[in-house]
């Protein structure tokens, strides 16, 4: 039987497009959600789900792109309250 990937897939391509404006905070979030969720189901069925590396690395790229867009909302507000004084 073939593993099934299909949310570990969804998690890492996510996790990868968070370079894009808000669709990209978006899909960041959407990999968080997606890494989780095939996690848990390899977890209760190993042998039925696969695709644990992309599952992690779809996560980690999610929380990365949430850091990144925090950090980018941050500095902005910084720097436009600067500007305006």
């Amino acid at each position: 039987m073939a593993e099934k990937k299909g949310l570990a897939i969804a998690s890492l391509v996510c996790g990868l497009l968070f370079w894009f404006s808000i669709p990209g905070f978006i899909c960041s979030v959407l990999a968080i959600i997606f890494g989780v969720m095939q996690l848990n189901k390899i977890k209760k069925k190993p042998k039925e789900f696969g695709g644990k590396g992309m599952a992690i690395a779809g996560l980690v790229l999610g929380i990365v792109g949430i850091i990144f867009w925090l950090l980018t909302l941050i500095l902005s507000a910084v720097f436009f309250t600067r500007l305006a004084y």
